[in-house]
């Protein structure tokens, strides 16, 4: 099932407009499906990144973004610290038994968390994809093209989010 967002995020100033903290880089999570990947079932969020009047939609999981914030956290744990009272507190998993991680209220609420977090990271760090400029990771998970990953969420990476999405969003199994 594929399902859309309710009205748009309020966090989004007008386009076109900049004021201190914030960025011209755009997100909005517009949708997500349950897929099947060797009959394991996953939510792939679609996102749309807009910035300077082009925009492209890419498709991202749950646990892409966990490792992108990982990242974050090892690369700009001081930017990072010091943006708390602008970025929401990530939480990367919640442990939900069966199937209810699929359940469409909660991958609602993720959806929803998801576009607030990257709002506020993209906003706290000044991020541009088209000057590169900002943490390379978030550049790297709003890259066009992006497809979620290919490995399932529970098993543990190794690598880390720059060398673990790849130029078309997907990770590398090692």
């Amino acid at each position: 099932r594929n399902y859309s967002a309710g009205p748009r995020s309020s966090l989004s100033p007008e386009r076109g407009h900049k004021s201190a903290g914030m960025s011209l880089v755009k997100v909005s999570v517009d949708s997500f499906e349950v897929k099947k990947e060797d009959a394991h079932p996953f939510c792939a969020y679609e996102l749309t990144v807009t910035e300077g009047g082009k925009s492209h939609t890419l498709s991202r999981r749950w646990n892409d973004l966990k490792l992108m914030y990982e990242e974050l956290q090892k690369e700009h744990k001081a930017e990072l610290h010091a943006a708390r009272d602008r970025v929401p507190k990530f939480e990367p998993h919640s442990w939900r038994l069966g199937g209810s991680h699929l359940d469409p209220d909660f991958l609602k609420q993720r959806q929803s968390r998801m576009e607030e977090l990257l709002q506020a990271l993209l906003d706290a760090f000044d991020i541009s994809l088209a000057a590169e400029s900002g943490p390379e990771c978030v550049r790297t998970f709003l890259a066009a093209n992006g497809r979620p990953s290919a490995r399932r969420t529970w098993i543990p990476s190794s690598s880390s989010c720059v060398s673990g999405i790849g130029q078309a969003g997907r990770r590398s199994v090692s």
